[in-house]
């Protein structure tokens, strides 16, 4: 038994010392924290908010939308407050900003003339080209408008239905504010993990942990490769295909453990990291099963040559179809095929180990099948 520990061992001492050899498994190892450090810097600078918005807030001291604006200002949208409207348009038409919102003078009038339906618009907004997320900004002005409609309905109630106009405004907002509540009516947490954790992450890293999970792939597939063109090289010669496949799924779980630890200080790095029970398990897991994935492509395209157009096509599939920057469902055959799918939801939903456990054994006995195949075909 001591035997052939060592034996073990002095193979993953091999295989280890031949991963690090190669420049390109470096690199992309050095690029798993370097990624994170780089958006978490970007996420800490103020210009890297998802929408420019250019912003002119009229002439009216009754409805104040620049200090509201500002309190609220957030990594998803920024604000540039300008001095009159053809500035705002003059913002979107150069670039510096993605839309404008150029509001009436005289707000709260406008607001009042609009409530008895005799107003015109309250707000106008600007934009080069209409998209979703365009769209979904604007009801980003609804609830900045909705509050001051709401209270100049409350006096309007107060003057036709009540019959009580000469009740003061002092008065009227007495009574309208003795029922304000300062509570969230809503309040987001993400499914899983604390909802402090949850309020910190910027939406620049957010999507971290799912580009270091194909990076890790990547990694996976590079160990596969390599292992291809020492097999060629006739550097397994005298070992059985039994054995070519377990050095060759050894050789990938050393890779992706690399990959694991640089990945684990990148989640540290951007603030990412939850739990070390949840993040140490579906990292076990996933390094189980891209470990399988790589030696099943390996057994299926034992080329070089076809594992230079295999990565990209991977990386590119991985980006698209699984949830790292949004959630498509309408394949969900790719998706069960690629092991960031499964790693990704296991963070949030810890069932998916199990399918990770399920996808670990068939793969494995897929590469198997095949390589098994491949000797027979050959000898």
């Amino acid at each position: 038994m001591k035997k052939l520990l060592n034996k073990a061992l002095i193979w993953l001492v091999m295989l280890s010392k031949r991963l690090l050899k190669k420049t390109g498994f470096l690199i992309i190892l050095l690029l798993i924290p370097v990624l994170a450090l780089f958006m978490t810097l970007c996420a800490q600078n103020n210009e890297s908010s998802f929408l420019r918005i250019a912003l002119y807030a009229g002439r009216d001291d009754a409805v104040d939308i620049t200090d509201e604006l500002k309190r609220e200002e957030s990594d998803m949208f920024s604000y540039t407050f300008c001095d009159n409207a053809e500035e705002a348009l003059r913002m979107v038409d150069s670039g510096e900003a993605d839309m404008a919102w150029v509001f009436q003078d005289g707000l709260s009038g406008e607001i009042e003339r609009f409530v008895k339906g005799a107003g015109n618009t309250l707000v106008t907004v600007y934009e080069k080209e209409e998209t979703a997320v365009l769209k979904l900004a604007r009801e980003k002005i609804f609830a900045l408008l909705y509050p001051y409609v709401c209270y100049e309905i409350y006096n309007d109630y107060i003057d036709t239905e009540l019959g009580l106009p000469d009740i003061s405004g002092q008065e009227r907002k007495e009574v309208y504010y003795l029922f304000e509540k300062d509570d969230s009516l809503v309040e987001y947490t993400t499914f899983g993990e604390g909802s402090e954790q949850s309020e910190k992450n910027s939406y620049l890293t957010s999507p971290i942990k799912g580009m270091v999970s194909v990076l890790m792939l990547l990694c996976g597939l590079a160990s596969s490769m390599y292992f291809i063109a020492d097999e060629k090289r006739g550097t397994f010669s005298r070992l059985n295909y039994r054995k070519r496949l377990l050095v060759l799924w050894t050789g990938n779980v050393c890779a992706l453990s690399f990959s694991a630890v640089f990945s684990t200080l990148a989640f540290i790095l951007s603030g990412n990291y939850t739990s070390f029970i949840r993040e140490s398990g579906a990292m076990a897991a996933y390094i189980l099963i891209c470990a399988s994935f790589s030696a099943l492509m390996a057994a299926l395209i034992p080329s070089q040559k076809g594992f230079s157009v295999l990565m990209p096509i991977a990386l590119v599939a991985c980006t698209v179809f699984c949830p790292i920057f949004l959630d498509i469902r309408a394949f969900p055959l790719i998706q069960k095929l690629l092991p960031p799918y499964y790693y990704l939801n296991a963070l949030s939903y810890p069932s998916q180990l199990y399918r990770m456990l399920i996808y670990f054994v068939i793969s494995s006995g897929a590469a198997y099948g095949v390589y098994a195949l491949r000797h027979l075909r050959d000898n």
